[in-house]
């Protein structure tokens, strides 16, 4: 199946603890820009929205997000390693856009300056540099400001 065959469902409480692992495997693939623990994602999922895209009954991909009244603030995107380099990460990114559009509010983001894969595809996503955050994460390192609408 194609991703954009596939459909993004809600987390809902039977997959928290598989996403939780989620968070955790990417945290060991990517610690400098992906380091959130499972307790941390557990309770980020209390306060967030979470999209995912199942594929052979595994989460593909994923994207949580807080709602406020003015915007939707991306918190986490992630694409399962087993499913790297095949759309979903684009997939569930595109829905998130198409549910802030209906709602008519911007979406915002905070990436690694030095993250510059994840830079390009929300740059190719629409999204758009607003600023700068310095020394915004643990290593020291710079947090751009993004803005999609």
């Amino acid at each position: 199946m194609e991703p954009k065959d596939l459909d993004v469902i809600e987390l809902d409480l039977s997959a928290r603890m598989e996403l939780a692992q989620l968070y955790h495997r990417l945290g060991e693939r990517f610690p400098n820009y992906f380091n959130w623990s499972s307790e941390t994602a557990l309770q980020e999922f209390e306060k967030s929205k979470t999209f995912l895209v199942r594929e052979a009954a595994r989460i593909a991909a994923f994207i949580t997000f807080r709602e406020y009244d003015d915007r939707l603030e991306i918190m986490a995107i992630g694409t399962n390693p087993d499913f790297f380099m095949r759309g979903y990460g684009s997939r569930t990114l595109s829905f998130l856009q198409n549910f802030a559009m209906r709602r008519g509010l911007p979406i915002l983001l905070e990436v690694h300056e030095n993250n510059q894969s994840a830079v390009k595809f929300y740059k190719k996503n629409g999204f758009q540099v607003l600023g700068a955050r310095k020394s915004y994460y643990s290593d020291g390192g710079t947090a751009l400001v993004m803005k999609y609408l």
